[in-house]
């Protein structure tokens, strides 16, 4: 009996939307934003949390260098910023160890010997519209889901001072999830995390 009543439910369920034509989604349209002229991004962090720890990402133009960094730790961590005093700033939270692999942190940081990944980087944050990201973006957690669903956090600084800062709970802005992964394959080409 119980199987005879679960092969009418699959029947039900198939022949629902029988005769209907199938859902058309909808593509946002990503509008580029060019950078103000002569800006080039100093800082860039980037992180995503959903069922598992996502990494984060680092991009920080120094005196030093340029650096690019994969780590699996918090930069905000109590073990990476134990040794500080005071609270510290929203640039700094995000971009203070770019240039260093602490001995708490499973990570890798890069000095570049060229530009072309930052101008790769801006290239997209052009054609992607992030200067645009600016805000909290939040949707309700769906029912009957039990995690907390997925957390984004994007940070930008460009050299001539504009900051653009996002997080999002369950949706972030048009366009950042491609955004996103496009400057995490460029991130991972050239660290090359172990």
């Amino acid at each position: 009996m119980f199987i005879l009543n679960l092969f009418k439910r699959k029947k039900a369920f198939k022949n629902r939307n029988k005769g209907k034509e199938p859902p058309v989604l909808k593509v946002p349209e990503i509008t580029p934003v060019p950078f103000p002229e002569n800006t080039e991004i100093e800082i860039l962090y980037m992180h995503y949390c959903g069922m598992a720890m996502g990494s984060h990402y680092i991009l920080k133009k120094t005196d030093k260098g340029t650096f690019m960094k994969i780590s699996s730790n918090s930069p905000d961590s109590y073990e990476m910023t134990m040794d500080k005093e005071g609270r510290q700033t929203t640039e700094e939270r995000y971009s203070e160890f770019a240039d260093i692999v602490k001995e708490c942190e499973i990570a890798k940081s890069v000095r570049l010997s060229d530009n072309s990944a930052p101008t790769e980087i801006k290239e997209l944050a052009e054609k992607y519209g992030a200067i645009t990201f600016n805000g909290s973006f939040k949707s309700p957690t769906p029912k009957g889901m039990l995690d907390g669903g997925d957390s984004y956090t994007f940070y930008m600084k460009l050299s001539d001072g504009t900051t653009v800062e996002m997080s999002g709970y369950n949706s972030v802005p048009d366009g950042y999830r491609d955004f996103s992964a496009e400057v995490q394959k460029i991130f991972h080409d050239i660290v090359k995390p172990d």
